[in-house]
């Protein structure tokens, strides 16, 4: 692992749990690079929080850096996990199903519900802008502080229903392999997925040049035939949701079938 994402995933166990290690002396240049990587991954915010601790020598760090951090920070939109939902129409009613019998059930159990939604919003994440770090370690922070009130056998149940078992426990696994969660830290991974490191290190790999999905574009020739704007485009989305076609293959095909019917529906004539 490279100096850059070292010094990422310190700050981000700092802003997120609490745990320090001194970041390493780098270049402005990478300094530079760090904070594209921050902001790619919507993490800018838990870098702030990080820095604003006495526990790190910010005399490391160039002043710059620091400062375009808080700058970056306070203009970074807000996330709302209650947004979530699938691309897959039937899936996404059964979501809903699930969340408005949760609310009047006799046991209800609204921690499962926000848990199931964080996880949701992620997956969704993970086919639109890639893994993003911000997001992933918002389910680190749920189970961390509020994990000892979320049925997990309700949730296991709820996942089974909407078909999203494996691309949970992937998502899981990423904060075991990357930020040192323990397994018995989060019940619905059964096993570490070994890709997941690979997969996550290489998101921040390529979050300077390329993370996020291209759009498609469409059009169509006075004879009426479709063709791609940018075959790049096509097949750049298809080779990024291929990534999570295993643990996710329906949502992962609606996903896709659904960048392409948006697609047909804004066709320059």
């Amino acid at each position: 692992m490279n100096i850059i994402c070292r010094n990422f995933f310190r700050l981000i166990k700092a802003g997120a749990f609490y745990e320090y290690e001194q970041l390493e002396p780098m270049s402005v240049f990478k300094w530079n690079s760090l904070l594209t990587i921050l902001n790619k991954h919507r993490a800018l915010t838990l870098a702030e929080k990080a820095l604003e601790d006495s526990q790190f020598d910010t005399s490391l760090l160039p002043r710059v850096f620091t400062d375009k951090v808080g700058e970056m920070s306070e203009a970074a939109p807000g996330i709302d996990f209650g947004l979530s939902h699938l691309a897959n129409t039937f899936l996404d009613k059964r979501l809903d199903c699930i969340r408005s019998g949760e609310l009047h059930a006799i046991d209800t159990s609204t921690e499962t519900i926000e848990m199931l939604d964080i996880l949701v919003f992620n997956i969704h994440a993970l086919f639109t802008t890639g893994i993003t770090f911000g997001f992933i370690v918002s389910i680190g922070q749920y189970l961390r502080y509020k994990g000892e009130k979320v049925d997990f056998v309700k949730l296991d149940n709820w996942l089974s229903r909407l078909h999203l078992r494996q691309i949970a426990q992937f998502e899981g696994s990423i904060l075991i392999t990357t930020l040192d969660f323990d397994q018995n830290e989060i019940p619905f991974v059964k096993q570490v997925e070994p890709s997941s490191f690979q997969m996550a290190y290489a998101s921040l790999d390529s979050s300077i040049n390329d993370m996020a999905l291209e759009n498609l574009v469409l059009t169509q020739s006075a004879l009426g035939i479709v063709t791609p704007g940018n075959p790049r485009a096509i097949l750049h989305n298809l080779s990024h949701c291929m990534k999570f076609f295993r643990f996710a293959p329906i949502e992962t095909t609606s996903i896709f079938l659904s960048n392409i019917s948006n697609s047909l529906a804004k066709i320059d004539e």
